[in-house]
């Protein structure tokens, strides 16, 4: 599995990436004591060659950047904003679906 840092205009947000098939997944994590290793590490595994996964830590989790001001009202916009931005840099802003941990 490759680790990439990915520069959004909210801070860096760490990625963690496994393939490089035609068919791209996008996992997010969920809130709370949360990150995307600990959602995510053991079915990251589990998808074959024809896949390319990425899960990112979203920032303020895990080893991206933890911005001031995160909370409140910005909160979602922010993580929405900045995983947008990641996904054009990875080239994966068609992907259709995103999985979210509960």
């Amino acid at each position: 599995m490759n680790e990439l840092d990915i520069a959004t205009s909210y801070g860096t947000i760490h990625v963690y990436k496994k393939g490089d098939g035609r068919k791209t997944i996008i996992l997010l994590h969920g809130g709370g004591c949360d990150n995307a290793m600990l959602s995510w590490s053991e079915v990251i595994q589990s998808f074959n060659d024809e896949y390319t996964i990425y899960a990112p830590d979203l920032l303020g989790y895990g080893k991206s950047d933890k911005p001031d001001g995160l909370c409140g009202e910005k909160f979602f916009d922010v993580h929405i904003q900045s995983i947008k931005q990641m996904s054009e840099m990875l080239g994966a802003e068609n992907v259709k679906k995103k999985s979210v941990a509960k």
